[in-house]
């Protein structure tokens, strides 16, 4: 069984993440718009496989799929943030309204929901 879940891992996410790729490069049209969302995504699947494999000794079905569930969550949690940056960009160039950087106001505007809605999928 564990082969079979580590032979799908090495298909499933490769494909994940050209999806997911695709996806952000249609929505933002830009380098910056794939590269944010598949590097922290990236970044959190493998902190979560290093977890795994340091608290666990061997996949099982539960183990296997929460690098599948996070990289989902992830990924629209990032298309989120990234969302509300390039409109902060936007809108500082129609009205700059004070001297913070495009990243601080979306930060601002994004912070709380996201992590409202991080804790209760946890939670979940």
């Amino acid at each position: 069984m564990t082969r079979v879940m580590i032979s799908d891992m090495t298909v499933l996410v490769p494909l994940a993440a050209l999806i997911m790729s695709i996806v952000a490069f249609i929505s933002f049209r830009s380098i910056r718009g794939v590269v944010v969302p598949i590097g922290a995504v990236s970044i959190s699947a493998l902190a979560i496989m290093a977890f795994v494999s340091a608290a666990y000794e061997t996949l099982n079905q539960l183990t296997a799929a929460i690098p599948s569930i996070m990289i989902v969550v992830g990924f629209a949690y990032s298309i989120h943030i990234v969302a509300a940056y390039y409109d902060a960009i936007r809108e500082s160039a129609v009205a700059p309204a004070d001297d913070s950087s495009p990243a601080l106001v979306a930060l601002r505007k994004v912070a709380t929901p996201v992590l409202f809605t991080g804790l209760t999928t946890a939670a979940g």
